[in-house]
């Protein structure tokens, strides 16, 4: 599951200077193409709840405009090598968006960023879409619960480990995972998550599995959904779109 998420940095060029956003994303395959998944708000630079900019200060401590980013880099696996390569493309070109957005558009920070590939670099990169993991026999018949433990796996502040892997950091469901909040596909989690995480999958792993028919003595380990950032600062209250928004993201394609 390490190697499901990848490191991205959103590029805002003002007046000839780049700055970069550091964020996480993963792989999702539909229709036999490659989708990097993250949050609205990390490709367009801008608050989901108001659509204003983002402005966060830099290292000079200069209050940067974050709005509207032009392009994307996201860190690969390379096969056989201890070290990631990265690859740059376009997030925005004349205007028009190189991103999926949900029906809702901000209002569920969930995109999808076709991943432009070409065959030679797939020789050169590897893919782990997280559609294509193994997450076994109880997964559409386990049940989740307020307290049930759950993994963000990420790159905080675009802290990584060798080999550019994430750090995983732990949590626990803070709300009923079968309602939707607010009408909208999403849950909370209570995790001292940071900045750089958003975009980050949300994994529940356990030894054993309940079910509506019972306990089962089997790993189990579930694709929840996507974390995209604490409620407010002063909280470790986080906010997490289900897995389903995904299969909502694409119907609107």
């Amino acid at each position: 599951m390490s190697l499901v998420s990848h490191r991205v940095e959103t590029i805002k060029n003002i007046g000839g200077i780049e700055h970069k956003m550091t964020a996480t994303g993963f792989v999702y395959m539909h229709m036999d193409t490659a989708f990097l998944i993250t949050n609205w708000h990390v490709a367009s630079g801008r608050d989901p709840s108001n659509r204003l900019p983002i402005l966060e200060k830099n290292k000079k401590g200069e209050l940067i405009n974050y709005a509207d980013p032009q392009e994307i880099i996201v860190y690969f696996q390379q096969d056989g090598i201890r070290t990631a390569i990265a690859k740059r493309f376009r997030l925005v070109e004349n205007g028009i968006k190189h991103y999926i957005e949900h029906p809702k558009e901000n209002k569920v920070d969930v995109v999808a960023i076709p991943i432009p590939i070409t065959q030679d670099e797939l020789n050169e990169i590897k893919l782990f879409p997280i559609n294509d993991t193994d997450f076994g026999k109880y997964k559409d018949e386990a049940l989740l619960f307020p307290s049930s433990n759950v993994s963000i796996i990420g790159f905080p502040y675009g802290l990584t480990t060798d080999r550019e892997l994430p750090i995983w950091k732990t949590g626990q469901i803070a709300s009923d995972f079968n309602i939707d909040i607010e009408g909208l596909p999403k849950f909370y989690i209570d995790a001292a998550t940071r900045g750089g995480m958003s975009g980050s999958p949300v994994i529940y792993r356990s030894l054993s599995t309940i079910t509506r028919k019972g306990l089962y003595r089997s790993p189990i380990q579930l694709f929840l959904g996507v974390y995209s950032g604490r409620i407010s600062g002063d909280t470790d209250i986080g906010i997490v779109w289900k897995r389903n928004c995904l299969d909502e993201l694409f119907n609107n394609k």
